[in-house]
């Protein structure tokens, strides 16, 4: 529970779907906060179980429109102050939380949002000890400031219009990859669902567009972001990134040939 301190309270929302593995630590990392929101689309196995035990507000909503969609309908059952969001593989740092806790104890600002820095970890067995790979993301806003999220169907981000952006001290830990089999296969299934989006916008993409934004992507993440500094796991991190945003242009490609040239066979009607 939040400390009798705080002036202001906080809800934590997570959108979720069969998260029985990674939801626990989750969950331990907010065991401070007033009220714990969660949305889930479906789960087949002991999230909701996991979920009850850490006392969380269990809402289901199986009509699956994407990411942002979603996770603007799971703020909207949250009631406190401020709304942090957080998903299931992600922990509070106890920096980060001090961090937050101190904003509660502050002036309530609608026209204030708060930015946080992520520390991704590539594969649990090599972590990026140099601290190379960090995010600033903003997960921490007003709930009556109004912001809505983007409708992106992958990535979704909250759209904080003339808000004014103040980063915070502390790390939000990403533990999104347990092995490199998982890490592949889920960002086949992004670049296969960025691709679907950008084809119904009317989008176009080429081979040697893949090719140039897959280039880009290896010397922007090898380079500017320095993953040359985390050794021979550095370098695959860079090149499978660079294969992902190949698989997104790739992916586009085809959904364009294949509404140029139809295939009767094909399962999915674009």
């Amino acid at each position: 529970m939040a400390s009798q301190e705080n002036h202001n309270t906080i809800s934590a929302v997570l959108i979720v779907k069969n998260e029985e593995n990674r939801l626990e630590d989750c969950l331990a990392s907010l065991d401070w906060v007033d009220e714990i929101v969660i949305l889930d689309s479906g789960s087949t196995d002991r999230t909701r179980e996991i979920a009850e035990k850490h006392n969380a507000k269990f809402h289901i909503n199986t009509d699956w429109q994407g990411d942002g969609i979603q996770k603007q309908r799971a703020q909207e059952f949250s009631t406190c102050d401020y709304i942090l969001v957080i998903d299931a593989d992600e922990r509070i740092s106890p920096e980060l939380k001090e961090s937050i806790q101190k904003v509660l104890r502050g002036p309530y600002d609608k026209s204030r949002v708060y930015s946080i820095c992520r520390r991704d970890f590539f594969i649990k067995e090599f972590t990026f000890r140099n601290s190379w790979y960090r995010k600033w993301l903003v997960r921490l806003y007003p709930r009556e400031s109004g912001l809505k999220y983007s409708g992106l169907k992958v990535h979704a981000s909250l759209e904080t219009q003339s808000a004014t952006i103040q980063k915070i001290k502390g790390v939000l830990l990403h533990y999104s990859n347990p092995d490199y089999r998982f890490y592949l296969e889920k960002h086949v299934g992004y670049a296969d669902e960025w691709a679907i989006e950008r084809h119904q916008q009317g989008k176009k993409a080429s081979p040697a567009r893949a090719l140039l934004h897959a280039l880009w992507c290896f010397f922007h993440q090898y380079i500017y972001r320095g993953s040359f500094l985390a050794g021979r796991c550095g370098l695959i991190f860079a090149l499978t990134q660079a294969n992902y945003v190949f698989n997104k242009y790739a992916f586009l490609y085809f959904y364009n040939e294949m509404r140029n040239h139809p295939r009767k066979d094909h399962p999915m009607d674009l």
